[in-house]
């Protein structure tokens, strides 16, 4: 979803959509939201709507499905990331 809404925006006529469909998700497994995901994402939610320090719904999604599949994510937005509990984090920068 991220990466459609920022190539989408680009307003490119879709060339950055169609590379990152060839150099990007023909390598990766694409997982799905289920059940266990949605409600730790909502549990997330309101964790943090609590104590004021939301971040951007992709980040909250991306953090659940990690924290389902007891999986790290690699990233360099560690400042969102971390807010989210338990969520182990690999910064890909270093």
């Amino acid at each position: 979803m991220e990466l459609r809404h920022g190539a989408t925006r680009r307003g490119d006529d879709g060339a950055l959509w169609t590379r990152i469909e060839r150099e990007v998700l023909s390598r990766v497994d694409i997982l799905g939201v289920g059940m266990e995901e949605a409600i730790i994402a909502g549990d997330t939610m309101a964790h943090l709507a609590a104590r004021g320090q939301m971040i951007d719904v992709e980040d909250i999604l991306i953090g659940a499905t990690a924290l389902a599949r007891n999986f790290t994510v690699v990233t360099n937005n560690l400042d969102h990331f971390r807010r989210i509990p338990r969520l182990r984090l690999d910064d890909w920068t270093v």
